[in-house]
């Protein structure tokens, strides 16, 4: 299991912690809690060179904002609730 610790490494974490049964690579932008914004066309590209397809977390800045399947990811997951931001009123 690959695993890193700032969003900015994550090829690397992915180049090197793929041993060829890998078959997802999860990524969030920007990541919580440093806010970093992944590069997501070259976690792509390391995805992809590992066999493993790319899964962009994109909760925060939305689907909409950062387009991650025109930078190469597979799938994408993100929140569409925007009052789940939001603090409860009662």
């Amino acid at each position: 299991m690959a695993s890193y610790d700032a969003a900015s490494n994550v090829w690397q974490a992915v180049s090197s912690g793929t041993d060829g049964r890998t078959k997802m690579v999860w990524v969030e932008t920007p990541a919580n809690p440093s806010w970093t914004v992944t590069d997501i066309a070259a976690a792509a590209a390391h995805a992809h060179a590992a066999g493993a397809a790319l899964v962009v977390d994109a909760t925060v800045l939305t689907p909409l904002i950062c387009r991650p399947i025109q930078h190469g990811a597979d799938f994408v997951v993100g929140q569409r609730n925007a009052t789940s931001h939001f603090p409860n009123p009662s």
